[in-house]
């Protein structure tokens, strides 16, 4: 009787820390991937202003070369 509850008592905290576990990679899992698409965003939206301060940059040479 002793060891059966034990067995049970043994399983249901290894199925509990299964779950927190679970739990808690799933969670830091989400933050780490919403942290790498901000980056990402944060890359591109960087390189999208140099590329257009870039276009604009040469626009106004341009204008200067033609005045």
């Amino acid at each position: 009787m002793f060891s059966y509850m034990f067995c049970t008592v043994r399983s249901f905290k290894h199925s509990c820390l299964y779950n927190v576990k679970k739990y808690f990679h799933s969670l830091y899992f989400q933050a780490f991937m919403s942290l790498f698409q901000n980056i990402i965003r944060f890359t591109l939206s960087i390189e999208i202003s140099i590329y257009h301060n870039r276009k604009h940059y040469l626009q106004i040479t341009d204008k200067i070369i033609l005045i």
